[in-house]
């Protein structure tokens, strides 16, 4: 029945509404996580906002890209080994948060995070394991 309302499509669909989402709005989380996550992690691996790419359909769309935004954790000069300490770092938490490594940093793209909660509430358990693994 979904076909038949087309103006409300997101509301009901998960993946369209994130896919539809305007940059402001991902600006805004962005801004809302930097802090937190420059907080948990050591000294020497900063946090910044970078343009990126989200590549919708796992491979249903080739070609297809949507402009986004992505948290990109890096040192300086940015080193291989840290990203992907950091890649695994993120994939251990209690909840998984899944990234990707390009130039040496570990990329978060916001496109798929709805909200900025369910990453903020593992920021504590982040920063323990970050002062473990970067001791």
């Amino acid at each position: 029945m979904l076909h038949r309302d087309p103006e409300h499509l997101a509301e009901h669909l998960p993946t369209l509404r994130l896919m539809l989402r305007p940059m402001d709005t991902l600006e805004a989380l962005a801004a809302s996580l930097v802090p937190a996550l420059s907080r948990a992690l050591p000294d020497g691996i900063s946090v910044s906002v970078e343009p990126a790419q989200a590549q919708p359909g796992s491979g249903s769309l080739p070609g297809q890209a949507i402009p986004s935004l992505a948290l990109t954790l890096a040192t300086t000069p940015p080193r291989d080994g840290v990203a992907r300490d950091l890649e695994e770092l993120f994939r251990a938490l209690s909840t998984p948060v899944i990234g990707r490594i390009r130039d040496s940093a570990f990329h978060l793209d916001l496109r798929n995070l709805e909200t900025a909660e369910p990453l903020l509430a593992l920021v504590d358990e982040l920063a323990e394991r970050a002062a473990g693994a970067f001791a």
